[in-house]
């Protein structure tokens, strides 16, 4: 048998380390590129928007932020336009950031398509509180009241 030399054991160390970099970014772009697109499909809308209720809620004071969708779903808040956006399938916000770091999501779109802001990111962003507990219709986050002042 042949034994391994130093330079040997420095190439496959290199190696492994090569393979578990592609390894975890594979994973980290399957996850947040291509899983959104499959994420949320089964989810209609079912509420009725010609009620009352909603008549008063989608009027232009009570818009708290939007989303450009040209734009690539970047989030509006106080036609301010932030690090934020959609996923595609508008079920998630997230943070634009660098790619080795993990997004645990600012919020989430329930099945009421009511938003629900992670309370890390309410901490550090004192303007996603205009948008917790807001309805997304149509890419517009309505809230009854409007911003608050």
């Amino acid at each position: 048998m042949s034994e391994l030399t130093t330079s040997q054991i420095i190439k496959i160390v290199i190696g492994v380390f090569v393979l578990a970099i592609v390894i975890i970014g594979v994973a980290m772009a399957w996850n947040n590129y291509i899983m959104p697109w499959f994420k949320g499909y089964t989810i209609e809308d079912k509420r009725d928007l010609s009620t009352s209720f909603y008549q008063n809620l989608v009027n232009e004071k009570n818009v708290v932020a939007y989303m450009d969708e040209k734009g690539g779903g970047v989030l509006y808040l106080n036609n301010q336009k932030t690090d934020y956006y959609f996923t595609s399938n508008k079920r998630e916000i997230k943070e634009k950031m660098p790619w080795y770091k993990f997004d645990k999501g600012v919020a989430k779109v329930d099945n009421n398509f009511k938003i629900n802001v992670n309370g890390e990111y309410l901490q550090k962003d004192s303007r996603l509180s205009a948008i917790n507990g807001g309805e997304l219709i149509n890419n517009v986050i309505y809230v009854q009241g409007g911003v608050k002042k």
